[in-house]
């Protein structure tokens, strides 16, 4: 390499690591971006979630896979069968364990009316 192209190299390296300074020290130049007055406040992810009166059994399912059905086989060119085969089982198997997780907390619907008809 010439030294005049890496001389133009180091200065356009430079040039770049200013820039990035610049954008590290935000629009107020002490490290952290401006915000208005009385702009919107950050959320509180960590406070206490308000309790519910009664959470409603969770119905097992039949065939999971319907919906994927539904949308056809996948647009994978020479491997569309075999997509379809492997996005059935994650589906069947997230059902799955979803099924087991809400028996295991006693939400799983027995499929038997217990209300007054």
């Amino acid at each position: 390499m010439s030294p005049r192209r890496r001389s133009s190299g180091q200065r356009n390296g430079q040039r770049n690591g200013q820039r990035q300074q610049q954008r590290s020290q935000g629009r107020n130049g002490k490290g952290t971006p401006a915000r208005a007055a009385g702009g919107p406040q950050p959320a509180e992810f960590w406070r206490a979630a308000p309790l519910t009166d009664e959470v409603a059994p969770v119905p097992a399912v039949a065939d999971p896979t319907a919906l994927l059905r539904s949308l056809g086989t996948p647009p994978l060119t020479g491997q569309g069968a075999v997509a379809d085969h492997y996005l059935a089982a994650v589906v069947a198997r997230a059902a799955s364990l979803s099924s087991a997780l809400a028996a295991a907390t006693g939400l799983l619907d027995s499929g038997e009316d217990t209300e007054p008809g």
